[in-house]
């Protein structure tokens, strides 16, 4: 009887690590962890940043560098039963000054995607898995039309902007170690105008989350730069050709701003 239980034995097995491999394959990785959320996190950024706005005669520009610390201090759990978590923003112009409260804002996750409440504005950064071809309307919770202060403009930032997965194995360098698994999202492909630019790239490394993000909204009426017979508008009589300036001459409102990771603790 025994010698027929031990030949039984290497079947069992198999049919257990089967039965492993089975359980395994209806439950895969989602990749919740290119998006952590835990009390305690830490993120310190770098962050450049451009604002255009207007002036006499001409558009100005105010250039400023600095960084960035946050940290999700608590979570709360909504009447519907989501659990948000609630990040302190700081900011300090050098590394040798004090961190300064500037901001809180909240973020969210479930199986399918990751969200950030700010402003009163619901965003939908990532969705879950985050595979390459995912394609989702960042404004999907708020209006696309909504109206953002820019430096005393009101700019239609987020209209049409949708955001899409272009490569889940891209390496990302910190300053004392390279990244190997990090998720690249782009804007995907917007109609092409003179007059308005919304770009948006971010990479989320697993484990760690956002450690960079480029966003440029950049606004003009083409007036500012490329009207050239003084008639306060841009039309066929004019010599320069508004399409064909790189947007930086181009632009009267909006902004750009480069956020790349410095730091994270857990």
């Amino acid at each position: 009887m025994l010698r027929h239980f031990f030949l039984f034995l290497p079947l069992c097995t198999l049919l257990c690590c089967e039965s492993l491999r089975e359980t395994e394959a209806v439950s895969p990785d989602l990749g919740l962890s290119y998006f952590p959320l835990a009390t305690g996190n830490v993120w310190e950024y770098r962050v450049d940043s451009i604002v255009w706005f207007p002036g006499q005669g001409q558009a100005n520009r105010d250039s400023t560098s600095t960084f960035i610390r946050e940290v999700v201090a608590d979570s709360l759990e909504s009447p519907s039963g989501e659990v948000l978590y609630r990040v302190e923003r700081y900011q300090r112009a050098a590394d040798t000054l004090p961190w300064a409260p500037i901001s809180s804002f909240l973020l969210s996750q479930n199986e399918q995607q990751a969200l950030r409440t700010e402003g009163n504005l619901r965003m939908l950064e990532l969705t879950f898995p985050p595979r390459p071809g995912a394609r989702w309307p960042f404004h999907l919770y708020f209006d696309e039309y909504t109206l953002v202060d820019v430096a005393g403009e009101a700019l239609p930032l987020f209209v049409g902007l949708e955001l899409q997965v272009v490569d889940d194995q891209r390496a990302y360098a910190l300053p004392d170690t390279v990244l190997q698994e990090v998720v690249a999202v782009e804007e995907a492909a917007l109609d092409v105008s003179d007059r308005e630019l919304r770009q948006y790239r971010a990479q989320y490394a697993r484990g760690i989350g956002l450690v960079q993000r480029e966003v440029a909204m950049l606004f003009s009426t083409c007036v500012t730069c490329c009207d050239t017979d003084g008639n306060n508008t841009y039309d066929i009589n004019d010599d320069v050709d508004c399409g064909a300036l790189p947007w930086p001459e181009r632009a009267e409102r909006g902004f750009t701003f480069r956020q790349q990771l410095l730091k994270f603790e857990q």
